[in-house]
């Protein structure tokens, strides 16, 4: 993609987040500004004609009860239908997009070839009443911005390319996640990846950031339901794991396509350890000061209630063990 490709597609980004929030602003007459008052109508022409399934989504997740919302699922379902090619003999393949095309708005890769998924801005209800302490009270939670969100655990190859070694204690695949880094290794890595791109945008997710990501729009034990017997087919843990890490992706996704959020290694988040608190929170950033920080999502030689997406764990920030690693967040656009 030439620089004009990645221009216009960083125009888009860029308006759909601002669409997002309703703050667009579009030029009437000259030296005049009108606000636009309807961002839905706005997100709407920008992907009615899109061949990515992944943007049609994000809309929905946007606005599932919107009014071009009936428009926009029957949209998703042809995009994702598969399509006969000629000669295919009723071999039924998915149809690629047309040459030339610019990636989902839904999805970016970055300069170590990390590829994060757009998380939209929601809300959801925070914490269980059901098991430890910690997790209580459940609490309504906005994250008020989208996101993205590292699709995988970052992986060993990932960790080498930007800091020039591997701390991990599993070796052998590349593709493995990173482990045996502490908090503050972690925003070493931070520093360096933004330093290599030139902004300050890529951070460890918050505690509610990481959770409601997790979640996925679920209210069950785990993003897919409350059946633990199932609970194989997503994460690697202390049933299946065989007291080692695995290569990340290689089990089923939640359903925002984020791989690996329960299971293989613990993943650091940015909080300091802190209570919850009663009614509603606006994109909640923990305590100012601490001890220890959190960390989430179960890993290898852990049981399955560990991997629950309410689950709270902390260490302290220079703490290194071969179960915790961690997933970038970036700020969009």
């Amino acid at each position: 993609m030439g620089w004009q490709g990645r221009a216009a597609r960083l125009i888009i980004l860029v308006l759909v987040w601002c669409m997002t929030q309703g703050i667009l602003a579009v030029a009437q007459e000259p030296g005049t500004l009108a606000v636009v008052d309807d961002p839905e109508t706005e997100m709407w022409s920008l992907v009615r004609n899109s061949p990515h399934p992944a943007d049609v989504a994000a809309f929905l997740q946007a606005y599932p009860n919107g009014k071009y919302a009936p428009a926009a699922r029957l949209k998703l379902q042809q995009l994702q239908r598969p399509q006969a090619p000629p000669g295919s003999q009723g071999i039924f393949l998915p149809v690629p997009p047309p040459a030339g095309m610019p990636e989902p708005l839904s999805a970016m890769r970055n300069s170590i070839g990390m590829e994060l998924v757009l998380i939209p801005a929601g809300e959801f209800m925070m914490g269980s009443d059901s098991y430890q302490l910690e997790e209580r009270p459940v609490h309504r939670v906005v994250i008020s911005k989208p996101l993205y969100l590292g699709k995988y655990e970052v992986t060993q190859a990932q960790w080498q390319d930007v800091m020039g070694t591997n701390p991990s204690h599993f070796k052998g695949n590349v593709n493995r996640p990173v482990e045996r880094v502490s908090w503050h290794m972690v925003q070493e890595f931070i520093r360096r990846l933004n330093a290599r791109e030139g902004h300050n945008k890529y951070r460890l997710p918050t505690e509610a950031e990481w959770e409601y990501a997790a979640r996925a729009g679920a209210t069950t034990q785990y993003s897919f339901g409350d059946n633990e017997a199932l609970l194989e087919q997503y994460a690697w843990y202390n049933r299946n794991d065989g007291g080692t890490t695995h290569p990340v992706g290689q089990l089923k996704p939640n359903s925002w396509g984020l791989y690996d959020m329960q299971g293989n290694v613990w993943e650091w988040v940015q909080d300091w350890r802190g209570p919850y608190l009663l009614g509603t929170i606006i994109d909640p950033q923990g305590p100012a000061t601490g001890n220890v920080k959190g960390y989430r999502g179960g890993g290898w030689g852990y049981g399955p209630g560990r991997c629950r997406v309410a689950y709270r764990s902390y260490d302290a920030p220079n703490y290194v063990y071969g179960t915790h690693g961690f997933r970038l967040a970036r700020n969009a656009p």
